[in-house]
């Protein structure tokens, strides 16, 4: 079976590393997802993905959840980096 996978790191908006965000990755074609914890440098990896369109989440309490759509891992175990996906602090926080 082919695989691909996702990995990035996690910054607010003034680039400071964020751990401890959930990362969710949702097939779009059947709704299986992964969830993934950024480390203590932000970064997060979902391996042993099944190729096709994701949708990928990042929440944190005191953050507004962040989700991008139309992402499309690489085949045959290729990473997709991801690059730096941004949280903003809640207004409520």
């Amino acid at each position: 079976m082919t695989t691909a996978a996702i990995e990035g790191v996690v910054s607010d908006e003034s680039g400071g590393i964020i751990p401890d965000v959930t990362v969710t990755a949702t097939h779009v074609d059947t709704g299986a997802t992964r969830t993934a914890i950024t480390d203590d440098r932000g970064r997060y990896s979902l391996p042993n993905l099944r190729v096709g369109p994701y949708e990928v989440r990042t929440e944190l309490p005191g953050f507004t959840t962040q989700i991008r759509r139309g992402i499309h891992p690489l085949p045959n175990g290729q990473e997709f980096n991801d690059g730096r996906a941004e949280l903003v602090r809640s207004p409520d926080s």
